[in-house]
This record gives structure tokens, sequence and C-alpha cells, in this order.
């Protein structure tokens, strides 16, 4: 599939750096390990996002799979935490807003919010992880209902609470949601981009058919692939 250029949400400049690693890593007999990847492209994606990331695209990008991933900040250096969430046949429906959003852009405006008012931030951060924690949960026990629950509610702290969607956005969401995704929310830094619905085989289609209605583009894939593969 070729990633589009107003594709924000679906991690195109890890992936393109991924990729590119991985060539030059074999045709230059670098030796470097594909768990090792991230080391080597933190520093590209903080300077791609404007000054900010969490590499946790790094990961699915170059290993592939289902993943947990953690810096532990609080530590000199900074500490990564991983773990593989295991096989799973989870289907998506991404759906392109077609609206660009930068994460460049996004990162220093919850940045500034957060400065503003870290207490109000903090609480919806903790409940992101209380999300999260869940999430993995539901990943290793291949719970498609509970997941599509909580990304609904991890969308709705995005949109309304960080403020970092977009109207195209949540009218992409909203549909999916009617047309009978498991759930669905935004990708990625927000202000457009895509989001992406978590659906059943049976769903996917007509999940497909409403957020062209509504005038985005979709796409049906899978989650959870091979990360880079060298030929």
């Amino acid at each position: 599939m070729l990633i589009p250029k107003d594709s924000g949400g679906m991690s195109s400049s890890t992936a393109f750096l991924s990729s590119v690693l991985g060539a030059l890593n074999q045709s230059f007999e670098l030796g470097i390990e594909q768990n090792n990847f991230f080391d080597v492209l933190l520093p590209f994606q903080v300077k791609v996002h404007g000054g900010a990331a969490s590499g946790a695209e790094i990961t699915s990008s170059s290993m592939g799979g289902y993943n947990w991933v953690k810096r532990d900040l609080s530590k000199t250096p900074p500490v990564l935490e991983r773990k593989n969430l295991g096989k799973q046949d989870f289907s998506l429906v991404i759906g392109n807003t077609g609206v660009v959003g930068l994460t460049a852009e996004t990162v220093p405006y919850v940045r500034s919010g957060f400065n503003g008012d870290n207490l109000s931030y903090n609480e919806v951060f903790d409940r992101i992880s209380e999300l999260v924690g869940a999430a993995e949960r539901a990943i290793k026990s291949g719970d498609a209902k509970l997941l599509g629950q909580l990304m609904d509610e991890d969308h709705e702290l995005l949109a309304r609470d960080l403020g970092v969607a977009h109207p195209k956005l949540n009218k992409l969401v909203d549909a999916a949601r009617k047309a009978g995704a498991y759930g669905a929310k935004m990708s990625g830094g927000g202000k457009g981009g895509v989001m992406v619905a978590l659906v059943s085989k049976d769903s996917q289609e007509r999940v497909a058919k409403a957020i062209v209605a509504v005038g985005g583009h979709p796409y049906i894939t899978t989650v959870g692939g091979h990360g880079v593969q060298t030929h």
C-alpha cells in the first residue's frame, strides 16, 4: 500500500526511517540488530516530531507485532522498557481525513497547555495510562469488544480534554462507530491525519463505506504484522 503524503497518524515517517536503516544495515553490513533500531532512530524521530517523541512506533515498525513500550525518563540515561504482547488477529479500517496534521505542531500545543495547568493535564495523562494498561490486557486476551471501548474513551480524552482532534476526524470516528466498529479513535498527533477503527471481518466493508459517506478515504487492513524485512 502506498502511504499518502497527508497520512499523519500512520507512523509513515517512522516506517520510512526503519526501512531506510534496514536497507543501509544490509547493504553496508553494519551489524545493527533490529531490537537496537530504537537507539539509532529515536534522535531522528524526535527531530521529525518537533523535539519530542515516545519512540513507540519504532519498535513496531522495526520488529513488528503488538508491543508495549515505555521510556523511563526518571533514569539517566532514559531506560527503554518494552514487551511483545503476542499474536492476535485484529482487523482495522483506517480513515484518512485528507487534512494535513503535523505532530511537530501538536506536540508544542499540548506542552503549552500542560505548562499552563499541570494538574488538569496530569489527570488526563493518568487516565490514558490506565487505558493503556487495560488495552494491554485486552490485546493479550484477544478481547476486541473491550479494546474497542477503550479506544472510544481514549479518543474522547484526546479530542475533548487535550483538544488535538479535528472536526473531520470526529466525523469519521462517529461514522465508524455507528456502522458497527468495536471502537474508533484518532491516531498520531491529531489535528487531521487519520483515525483507526477496530472492526470484525463482517463489519469492515460497512465501516469503510460509512467513512466514504462522510468524506474520508478508507483502508481495510490488519495490524500486528512483520517488521523490517530485507530482500
